[in-house]
């Protein structure tokens, strides 16, 4: 199976990469050293198609720094929308005989409800969620599997630290941190959702599909949990609420996995 992965380059990209190359053929204009051209550029996508012709496409890409998406809607537009529209544009290009299955990574931040929230229970509250929902939109006529997803693991991208790197390297310096006690999420380990985007990419079911755990923790629970587990000071770890000075953030972005569980078997 030839797989052409955009956005290769970004945290899931490399865990993603790697996991995948082990079983399937990996197709990229980008590498670790040079990225030859940066979306959206549809004429672009369209010969790396016909070069390579994968069946399957994963699109990674995104710009997801929330309080930035805020100040400038524009960048967050052109990376969450614009790019996913460049590829969906190429797929069905009249030039494409054999079309690719499209396989779109989006967000648990399309959320704000009260429990585990179905796939149509949607509520934006800043730029980022809505741009990653309308770059969803823009997915149509082509053979496509939407994951709206929260994953944690050790970031492989020194500039973009995650959550968990912030709690672990906080807590090995003795800093005391506030774990916010009033946001819950249901994430899943970056080397399950590799095996979840693997499984996709052999079912190749279209839909939109919540990936997340069947449970649900709070971020302070969260980095009490990492703490204990990694043999660290979680005493420095204080509860506390989040504010919304900056950006209006969602504070319940658990979702319903019921509905992958039952496709995907």
């Amino acid at each position: 199976m030839n797989i052409l992965i955009f956005g290769i380059n970004g945290n899931l990209g490399r865990y993603l990469s790697e996991f995948l190359q082990k079983k399937h053929v990996i197709c990229s204009y980008e590498s670790k050293d040079k990225i030859l051209f940066r979306l959206p550029n549809t004429k672009k996508v369209v010969q790396s198609i016909l070069d390579f012709k994968p069946d399957i496409i994963i699109n990674l890409v995104a710009y997801a720094d929330v309080d930035a998406c805020e100040k400038d809607i524009q960048i967050a537009y052109t990376s969450n929308v614009l790019s996913v529209t460049s590829i969906v544009e190429s797929i069905n290009s009249d030039l494409i005989k054999v079309k690719p299955h499209l396989i779109h990574i989006s967000t648990d931040h399309v959320y704000n409800g009260n429990g585990f929230n179905k796939e149509n229970e949607i509520k934006l509250l800043n730029n980022y969620a809505f741009t990653k929902f309308l770059g969803e939109e823009m997915i149509t006529n082509c053979s496509n599997t939407i994951l709206r997803t929260n994953y944690i693991g050790k970031s492989r991208v020194s500039k973009n630290k995650s959550l968990g790197d912030w709690i672990v390297n906080s807590l090995s310096n003795n800093k005391e941190i506030v774990g916010f006690s009033d946001i819950k999420f249901n994430p899943i380990h970056v080397y399950t959702l590799c095996k979840i985007i693997d499984l996709v990419c052999k079912k190749k079911i279209n839909g939109t599909y919540n990936v997340g755990a069947k449970d649900s923790v709070s971020k302070y629970e969260y980095a009490v949990f990492l703490a204990k587990e990694l043999n660290l000071n979680n005493n420095l770890i204080k509860k506390g609420l989040s504010k919304t000075d900056v950006t209006k953030r969602s504070c319940d972005m658990r979702r319903s996995v019921k509905k992958f569980e039952q496709d995907f078997d």
